[in-house]
């Protein structure tokens, strides 16, 4: 959010500079939909992170946008590292009547987070994060604060 001396602030994506068609009603109506993965690693967590899994190289979901068309990816703790496994590679993709705008994230890797010597990801108490990545930057992201906002289709 930039706020300038004209009068209401506007919204800039970060990574690039653009401008972004939100104004505070639809930010505020988005923002307060948001709850806090269920399973975040924290500071105060017992989980241990697993080492990064990564299915395949790191891509541009804008280099073929066959991705926009194809059917979404149903995923769950349960069975997102399956299916990634299966893809190597899936786009990310925000969805909801209150989005003003969507950026995909190309998603080619996972991470799991477990309380103790189980390396079983879908084992309750377990978490599993999302590797992407822009130009420079590899991100790793709570699944499940992906899967309530947006879908997962195959790249």
């Amino acid at each position: 959010m930039v706020r300038q001396d004209t009068g209401e602030p506007q919204y800039v994506n970060a990574a690039d500079g653009e401008w972004l068609p939100e104004t505070p009603g639809s930010w505020d109506k988005q923002a307060a939909k948001y709850t806090p993965p269920r399973q975040a690693a924290s500071s105060r967590s017992t989980l241990a992170p697993g080492r990064l899994a990564l299915t395949a190289e790191r891509f541009d979901p804008y280099d073929n946008l066959l991705w926009m068309t194809g059917e979404s990816v149903a995923v769950d703790t349960s069975s997102f590292i399956a299916k990634l496994k299966a893809s190597k590679q899936l786009v990310y993709a925000t969805s909801g009547q209150d989005r003003t705008y969507s950026f995909p994230l190309a998603v080619y890797g996972y991470q799991t987070w477990t309380g103790g010597s189980s390396s079983q990801a879908s084992e309750p108490g377990n978490a599993v994060y999302v590797v992407t990545s822009s130009d420079s930057t590899m991100r790793v992201i709570a699944l499940d604060a992906l899967t309530s906002s947006g879908k997962f289709t195959a790249y």
